[in-house]
């Protein structure tokens, strides 16, 4: 097998990033969809309700993030895959705490240090700062800790 072919291999850790890479694209557009539509529509963009409605989701885009790593990026068979589930939901709970955590600071201190700032692009600005922090922490624990080859 040449070089080339070993880097895209099914378990190959280039084509694992490569796709949770497209997997975390979709599921940040699920995230941001969402938490537009609910911070839109209630037009409430900090405080508990924005960390209820950037929980919310985070949740949303965790579904989708459980379904097309299992099957795509990490390859693991569905009677395995429901087996992950428990293990799954631990480390995207870690990774909830630390994406909400970080979005709400982030919107916390833009809301009170840059007041004229639109409270839509706030939010936005707290849940891509978020989801760049549990970015690497799923990966990491999707790899390693739920969809680990056993």
């Amino acid at each position: 097998m040449t070089d080339t072919k070993k880097v895209f291999t099914k378990d190959s850790l280039f084509r694992q990033v490569i796709l949770f890479f497209g997997v975390g694209v979709i599921n940040t557009a699920i995230d941001f969809f969402i938490l537009n539509v609910l911070t839109y529509s209630t037009q409430i963009h900090q405080g508990i309700w924005f960390s209820v409605f950037k929980a919310i989701s985070f949740s949303a885009a965790t579904a989708n993030s459980y379904i097309m790593n299992s099957r795509f990026t990490f390859s693991v068979e569905k009677e395995r895959a429901v087996k992950d589930v428990p293990a799954f939901l631990l480390a995207s709970m870690v990774g909830l705490l630390l994406n909400v955590s970080v979005a709400s600071v982030i919107v916390h201190y833009c809301n009170a240090l840059l007041p004229e700032m639109s409270g839509q692009l706030v939010i936005n600005i707290g849940g891509l700062a978020g989801t760049a922090t549990s970015l690497v922490w799923n990966f990491v624990s999707y790899k390693y800790l739920v969809f680990k080859k056993k």
